[in-house]
């Protein structure tokens, strides 16, 4: 007697989540089709969680605050506009095809709770086009932006290896 391998499908629809049962095989034919394209990464995720201002007042700057997120490593790193800059310049000089970061012309104001957000906004999305492209994402450049030095890239039949070792064990 064979029982298929099950999976649990979590349902959100009212106040607490609603688990229901299926087959582990019909799930994972369709969870690539559960993530809209946008938010699929090639296995490096990074994310603008929050500014700080650091420095002394005659001096102070804003940090932004990383999360960096892969299958089996999660780190968190603090960068100024200025890595970012390098980040750019490094990668152009290597990759011509890679995203420009955008800069601002602005020299007042700096500080400004508006700015400051909208300046996350876009290192947001600057690193999710960085991450998109998965030359640029596994290259050694970004991971040491990102403290991920020595992350391989996961494919999908380490992917599958994985699940295969995990359900072997249970």
């Amino acid at each position: 007697l064979r029982f298929p391998a099950v999976g649990w499908a979590v349902r959100g629809d009212g106040e607490w989540p609603a688990y229901e049962v299926g087959e582990e095989s019909g799930w994972w034919l369709h969870r690539a089709r559960l993530l809209p394209e946008e938010r699929r990464r090639p296995g490096i995720r990074a994310q603008v969680v929050r500014t700080e201002l650091r420095g002394p007042k005659s001096a102070m700057y804003t940090a932004y605050v990383l999360h960096a997120r892969t299958a089996f490593h999660v780190r968190g790193v603090s960068r100024r506009f200025s890595d970012f800059a390098s980040l750019d310049d490094r990668l152009r000089a290597r990759f011509p095809r890679a995203p420009p970061l955008p800069r601002s012309r602005r020299l007042l104001g700096l500080l400004s709770p508006a700015f400051v957000q909208e300046r996350r906004q876009q290192l947001q999305d600057y690193l999710d086009q960085v991450l998109a492209d998965r030359g640029l994402a596994y290259s050694d450049i970004v991971l040491n932006f990102l403290s991920l030095q020595g992350v391989q890239p996961v494919t999908e039949d380490d992917a599958d290896a994985a699940a295969a070792d995990r359900r072997r064990r249970r």
